[in-house]
């Protein structure tokens, strides 16, 4: 894994095009894509008739920008809660996405059709909020996209709308 001071270059590289566009530095905005590499997933155990409410997938996932270098690290935790497209389960995410010079909250439910695989071709494509920003996101709000690009690669796309 790389060593956190490198991270914290890779950081500000990855970040320059939201810089680039940020109005002042109240009102920071613009959009940045990042790709997914799995470190650790924690999977639920049971089979997907037997997940309870409150189970717990626990994620640790290293970001990284188009040139393979991670710049940010992803730690979330998802709990199985009633609702979901099948009014049996979804997933209610709380997480932290950690940068170098700060880190930005996430939160939000997605529906996940086979709630205890493991593997990442099996997410959907969903949005969740981004706040609660420390060092240098205070201030910041936004979302982050999860979806695919155009050869079927998992992306998650920053955005941090300009007012």
């Amino acid at each position: 894994m790389t060593s956190f001071k490198s991270v914290i270059s890779m950081a500000l590289f990855a970040l320059a095009p939201m810089a680039a566009s940020a109005q002042s530095a109240e009102t920071p905005c613009g959009s940045f894509s990042l790709s997914p590499v799995y470190v650790t997933v924690d999977t639920i155990t049971a089979s997907d008739e037997e997940v309870s409410f409150g189970d717990k997938r626990i994620l640790h996932i290293s970001l990284v920008d188009s040139d393979g270098k991670e710049v940010a690290e992803y730690f979330a935790e998802n709990t199985v809660v009633p609702g979901g497209s099948d009014d049996r389960h979804q997933l209610l995410t709380s997480g932290r996405m950690v940068f170098p010079g700060g880190a930005l909250s996430v939160s939000g439910t997605y529906h996940r059709p086979n709630i205890t695989s493991s593997l990442p071709e099996a997410a959907p494509e969903f949005s969740f909020a981004l706040h609660a920003g420390t060092g240098d996101f205070v201030g910041y709000a936004g979302e982050v996209h999860l979806n695919r690009d155009s050869d079927g690669k998992r992306l998650y796309n920053f955005d941090f709308p300009c007012p």
